[in-house]
């Protein structure tokens, strides 16, 4: 997303050793954590989210060498369940680090409505496996990741499934 690229490019301009900046430059190994203190995770997108309406997580990501986490929002128009978009998560973090160093746990979950061409995203919900996220932090992530977006355009409720 536009947002995505304006903020790894602006923080790789601040931290250039520890944020990949997508340039083909690389030496074609995985975007790791560097050896100035970057954290594993540092190259998954805090928030990845779908059009229309579908099922939401929110999930902390730990490194488990340094103990820093981060949170992510993921949500997909493909998911069945709310699982399954766990589990997509936790092979996407396998994939980036094999040795099983990044721990995702998820902290709740939901429904989002996001129509992009509004500039509208609506969270609310609950996800019966794994309970609500708290959705204020959700709605937190959602409007740093959208900033061309109305902040009272992204909303959350407790109501509804």
């Amino acid at each position: 997303s536009l947002a995505h690229h304006l903020i790894t490019g602006w923080l790789y301009r601040l931290h250039p050793a520890t944020v990949s900046n997508g340039s083909s430059g690389s030496s074609g190994s995985s975007d790791t954590a560097s050896t100035s203190g970057g954290q594993l995770g540092d190259t998954l997108p805090q928030v990845q989210i779908d059009e229309g309406v579908f099922k939401y997580v929110l999930l902390r990501l730990t490194d488990r060498q340094t103990g820093r986490s981060k949170l992510l929002v993921r949500g997909s128009a493909a998911a069945a369940y709310h699982n399954h978009i766990l589990q997509h998560t936790k092979a996407e973090a396998q994939r980036l680090v094999p040795d099983g160093a990044l721990q995702v746990d998820v902290l709740g979950g939901g429904r989002i409505v996001h129509y992009p061409e509004q500039k509208v995203i609506s969270v609310y919900g609950y996800s019966a496996a794994f309970g609500p996220a708290v959705h204020e932090v959700t709605v937190g992530l959602l409007r740093k990741w959208y900033p061309f977006y109305d902040p009272d355009g992204i909303t959350y409720s407790y109501d509804g499934y």
